[in-house]
């Protein structure tokens, strides 16, 4: 039974994670390959002694990874011919990328389980603490996200920092001499800099240590070291850390995504209808979140009327505060994999409750049991759509490739080798290997719905296109054909899941575009005065949208000045 708990149930979570990997199919798939084609090409950047441009997450710690192993399997050969045995092959070099951190992720757990027994002494303790690993399994239901056990981005690797994140935890709740303290507030500074540059949406968790370490050396201690680390894991990407404390800073300084929309920190209509999506897709997270609240509200009513709480209770308290307070810090886009901190503290919550409440224990081991349940149940079924899902784009793929007549264009969620590549190398890249991947991968055309222009060949516009060639087409996101409109007169010609076909049927005035997408710009950055006259502009030139944009702008302005 112990080497079953402590071993076995890692072990099943590397298998249903390879399982996971199995049923998303490749990561050129348009739902897979953002980000891990952006991971990709820019941790071929670094591995070229370029500085990424993929820092706003910041993520470098990924891009380190892969440019370690992109180097271990190009030791001997020179930085051109590295480039080429990347792009040619680039799905070897991601699975090799993503073995290591489901290799990490699951000896991390196991290493977890078997401290928190050896710790303890008590088996159901250790169960209970592996709970955030069932939880990670039912967290796959947004479209266009991979699932986090499956994909190759920052959360695969964030999910095993928070594994080790819990060993230094569990010491710091079982060891309470000085010295031992101050080695663990040290290693725990360590690993939560290494956590904050994979992801700054774990910046909840700094709670924990500066609450529930003993003494102020201790925390201080924990901050120079997190500092530390933290520095050293964006090390890549120090000439450019203006910009990224620029981005951060318009984040929490503005009311939209990105640092996007009004001045303010959240738009609460947004952050309320983001919130509601998420629960209702993620009802186990969502469960997981009501236990905390529950739990901190019935410690509040116990402290009121003065009961001492032992200290595994009051570490649980904190843990729940902190798993709520995750929801505060990515409130502009409550998405799923932003939740992934949250989720992995609530093992430790459960473990910690477990240990401060005087329950039978066959009482938490029947819970953990139903809970994997539900968890497995839920997986296995998601699972399985997911692997038709899969099945469906490659072979939508093969047939938009395989019948090609005239022009194809790729944009966003393109299911391509080529287009992923470029998407790795254009969006939050340096456009540095477009004439290697053109001469890998010829006549490919390469376009950004948002703008006007094809990025690749550089300078194409669509209606160079149509003056060539009668038959273009697009090939992406299914979209309605309303969404093309600012630029675009296009007709769907075939839809299969979340991609489809258009064929191009004419462009918009090239002038009126533009307007209008300086408006939506300026618009999303508040200069709202200037955004109706750009808009003006555009109607007046003729783009149909630009009508319906001035016309909602005016509703504003009348609704304003009704106040």
């Amino acid at each position: 039974m112990v080497f079953m708990i402590l071993i076995g149930m890692p072990v099943l979570i590397l298998a249903l994670s390879l399982a996971w990997r199995y049923a998303t199919g490749p990561f050129w798939l348009g739902t897979n390959s953002d980000p891990s084609y952006q991971y990709l090409i820019n941790s071929l950047y670094l591995a070229e002694h370029r500085v990424p441009l993929y820092f706003q997450h910041p993520g470098t710690t990924v891009q380190a990874l892969g440019a370690v192993i992109i180097k271990a399997f190009n030791a001997f050969v020179p930085n051109s011919l590295m480039v080429e045995h990347v792009l040619r092959d680039p799905e070897f070099y991601l699975h090799a990328m993503y073995a290591a951190l489901i290799i990490f992720y699951t000896a991390t757990l196991a290493a977890l389980s078997i401290a928190a027994y050896r710790r303890s002494r008590d088996l159901t303790f250790a169960f209970l603490i592996q709970a955030s690993a069932f939880l990670y399994l039912t967290m796959c239901k947004e479209e266009g996200f991979t699932h986090v056990l499956a994909n190759m981005c920052p959360e695969t690797l964030l999910i095993g920092l928070i594994n080790l994140y819990g060993l230094c935890l569990l010491r710091a709740f079982f060891v309470e001499d000085n010295k031992s303290m101050l080695l663990t507030s040290l290693g725990w500074g360590v690993v939560y800099g290494l956590m904050l540059g994979t992801k700054f949406t774990c910046l909840a968790l700094v709670v924990i240590p500066l609450v529930l370490l003993s003494t102020f050396r201790n925390r201080l201690f924990f901050c120079l070291a997190a500092l530390a680390a933290f520095v050293l894991a964006t090390s890549p990407v120090w000439s450019r850390y203006q910009a990224m404390w620029g981005n951060l800073y318009g984040m929490l300084t503005h009311t939209g995504f990105r640092g996007n929309g009004q001045q303010g920190f959240i738009a609460w209509e947004s952050f309320r209808d983001g919130l509601t999506q998420t629960f209702v897709q993620q009802w186990l997270l969502l469960g997981s979140v009501i236990l905390a609240l529950i739990f901190v509200l019935y410690h509040w009513i116990i402290q009121g009327q003065g009961k001492k709480l032992n200290k595994a209770y009051s570490w649980a308290v904190w843990t729940g505060i902190t798993i709520m307070l995750q929801y505060v810090i990515v409130a502009k886009e409550t998405t799923y994999h932003y939740m992934i901190p949250a989720a992995g503290l609530f093992g430790f919550f459960v473990a910690l409750m477990y240990l401060g409440h005087a329950v039978k224990q066959r009482i938490w081991q029947a819970g953990m049991l139903f809970f994997i349940a539900l968890s497995l149940i839920s997986s296995l079924m998601d699972m399985k759509n997911f692997y038709t899902s899969s099945m469906v784009m490659q072979n939508f793929s093969k047939e938009v490739y395989k019948h090609q007549e005239g022009v194809l264009c790729g944009f966003y969620r393109n299911s391509s080798i080529p287009f992923s590549l470029a998407f790795g190398d254009i969006c939050y890249g340096l456009k540095a290997y477009a004439d290697v991947r053109q001469r890998l991968y010829p006549n490919q055309y390469v376009m950004d719905i948002t703008q006007y222009k094809i990025d690749e060949p550089q300078g194409t516009y669509v209606e160079d296109l149509l003056a060539q060639n009668q038959n273009v087409y697009l090939y992406g996101s299914a979209l309605a054909e309303t969404s093309f409109s600012p630029m675009l007169k296009v007709k769907m010609i075939e839809q299969s899941g979340s991609e489809a076909m258009y064929k191009v049927l004419g462009a918009n005035d090239k002038k009126a575009a533009q307007m209008y997408y300086m408006a939506e710009m300026a618009l999303s950055q508040g200069q709202g005065q200037i955004a109706y006259m750009l808009a003006q502009h555009a109607k007046a030139l003729g783009m149909p949208v630009a009508r319906d944009l001035v016309a909602e702008m005016d509703r504003m302005i009348a609704k304003k000045e009704s106040q």
